[in-house]
């Protein structure tokens, strides 16, 4: 199975990019990890949806909270604090961070991350965030910027498979205690990954 994840679109990318891509790559499901916009306007969700996939989406800090209702009307599967069951495999969403920087109101604290995530990952999931677990891909200008009840969840359930958004500057992936972190990096700079979830394998591309 092929996996397509865009995330930091800032209302630069619609369904084109999204669609020549599944294409060429032969995807099975799309994966959107928030900022869809750059702080609205949240109708511009409708932009991004093409029904040639599944979409998941998630929204981002400079998303307004009206995106939630937007990527509902837009045939798109809203994954902000929601499971997901693909095939056999079960994928979580986390959308938005928590209020430490720029956030248009879809937020959270340690406390409220961590307990939506324990009870919900296990060693078989596949999470999609927005923001990053602290001290994994979150650095820039030197301070981390990912979220501590995030990265509690995560080192005591190890999920399969974590990616995030966010960090402009931390494209990148890595293994760490059997997890597969990512960062596809920012979709408005063409920017995308490819997961390929049967060789567990991510591959970091540009258009």
């Amino acid at each position: 199975m092929k996996f397509l994840i865009l995330s930091d679109l800032h209302s630069m990318i619609t369904h084109y990019f999204i669609e020549e891509i599944i294409e060429k790559e032969n995807i099975d499901l799309v994966i959107l990890l928030g900022d869809l916009t750059n702080f609205g306007p949240a109708e511009f969700v409708l932009d991004i949806f093409t029904d040639k996939k599944p979409i998941l989406a998630i929204p981002g800090n400079c998303d307004p909270p009206d995106v939630l209702n937007y990527i509902d009307k837009s045939g798109m599967i809203n994954m902000h604090k929601n499971k997901y069951k693909f095939k056999d495999l079960e994928i979580i969403g986390l959308g938005g961070s928590d209020f430490n920087f720029i956030n248009m109101g879809i937020g959270y604290s340690d406390e409220e991350a961590y307990n939506f995530l324990v009870d919900k990952i296990d060693e078989n999931s596949i999470l999609m965030l927005h923001q990053p677990p602290y001290g994994i891909l979150d650095s820039v200008k030197n301070m981390h910027a990912g979220n501590k009840g995030i990265r509690k969840a995560v080192d005591e359930k190890k999920p399969k498979i974590v990616m995030s958004g966010h960090i402009h500057e931390e494209r990148g992936s890595l293994i760490y205690n059997g997890t597969l972190f990512f960062n596809p990096g920012p979709a408005k700079e063409g920017y995308y990954a490819i997961l390929d979830y049967d060789e567990f394998k991510v591959h970091l591309m540009k258009k």
